[in-house]
């Protein structure tokens, strides 16, 4: 999943209720804590610049906006089987094909 959004030193609300996020207010949402896991972080700078592939903490801390770009992935729970191993064997379903067919 992508989401981006500006971001700044702080949380804010500028002009007109444009809202500024600091870089890391998304991970206090539930939802990413507990679906989502950060697989790639880049953000523009307050003068263009994009930087691709960079750590969170290595944002420059007197941003004012800019904007962060996440690329998060969904966890895998481990204990969960495929549909398919869970489902009545196959023949099952053959035959009740075959008896549609009739």
């Amino acid at each position: 999943m992508y989401i981006r959004f500006p971001i700044g030193h702080a949380d804010e609300v500028h002009f007109n209720a444009h809202r500024v996020f600091h870089v890391s207010s998304i991970f206090d949402h539930p939802s990413i804590q507990k679906h989502m896991t950060l697989r790639r972080f880049a953000y523009v700078d307050d003068t263009g610049d994009l930087h691709l592939d960079t750590a969170v903490t290595a944002v420059e801390k007197d941003m004012k906006y800019g904007c962060g770009i996440y690329t998060f992935e969904k966890k895998i729970k481990k204990n969960i089987q495929p549909a398919c191993l869970l489902s009545r064997p196959l023949h099952n379903f053959k035959r009740k094909i075959m008896k549609l067919e009739i």
